[in-house]
């Protein structure tokens, strides 16, 4: 006589199943208050978006066996989203960090507002450091290939409109993040933004401003700005941060 199998831990009912997830969205319905219930369905969007990025990137390196995520794995996503909704705070610009929207800076302004009004150093924390320099500048352009070669008829007007997006997010650190790399590649660190912003009366805009930063060498205080750009869709900012983990500057 066979006996029944019998499982070895507890498992969940399981909300992609058609049944349980019928189940659930209405017991949740029933229970959860408005606001909860909101966080929690945010929840179940972002790291399904997550995940699947990330997967998506094992199986474009292994295509002979189905990609899956250990629970290891997910336990980082977890942490990453964590850090990101403790830090996704909403910047309302001031007139600075929009003075070039009204009127878009040409190559030349772009260059000199960089030069005479972006700092050429800017602190990290207690004992690094972030520098802007000439090849920092590169970020203003992008040919064709989308490599950063300084210029004029590479210039990106939407980057030089958001320079002093620059000059606010180095000025007011918060929302950092070390991107997930190969092993013997310089770090990199990822700092994101996001910021509201007036287009006509009582309506606003909003998107994210991500920053990278690449470590000059190993064992180096000084982090180099090697591009700077906008994020207009949420599951953009998501997919940017598939591949990261939580960096405090303290």
């Amino acid at each position: 006589m066979n006996k029944k199998k019998t499982a070895n831990r507890l498992e969940p009912p399981g909300f992609f199943r058609t049944e349980s997830r019928k189940k659930l969205v209405e017991t949740a319905k029933n229970l959860l208050p408005y606001k909860t219930l909101k966080s929690v369905d945010r929840f179940i969007y972002d790291i399904s978006v997550i995940a699947h990025t990330r997967l998506q990137q094992k199986e474009s390196k292994n295509q002979k066996r189905k990609a899956e995520l250990s629970n290891k794995n997910l336990a980082a996503i977890l942490e990453t989203l964590h850090w990101f909704y403790l830090n996704d705070t909403v910047i309302h610009a001031q007139q600075e960090t929009l003075d070039f929207f009204g009127n878009p800076p040409t190559y030349e302004e772009a260059c000199k507002y960089f030069d005479d009004v972006l700092k050429k150093e800017y602190k990290f924390n207690s004992d690094s450091k972030i520098i802007l320099d000439e090849n920092s500048k590169r970020l203003i352009c992008k040919d064709s290939s989308g490599r950063h070669i300084l210029a004029k008829d590479n210039y990106v007007e939407t980057r030089g409109k958001r320079l002093p997006f620059i000059k606010n997010a180095l000025e007011n650190l918060n929302h950092c993040y070390e991107i997930i790399q190969e092993p013997g590649k310089e770090e990199q660190l990822m700092i994101i933004n996001q910021y509201r912003y007036p287009i006509k009366i009582d309506t606003y805009k909003y998107e994210y401003f991500v920053m990278i930063l690449r470590r000059l060498g190993a064992s180096s205080k000084e982090y180099r700005l090697i591009t700077a750009f906008s994020v207009y869709l949420y599951r953009g900012i998501l997919r940017k941060i598939a591949f990261a983990k939580k960096t405090p500057r303290s």
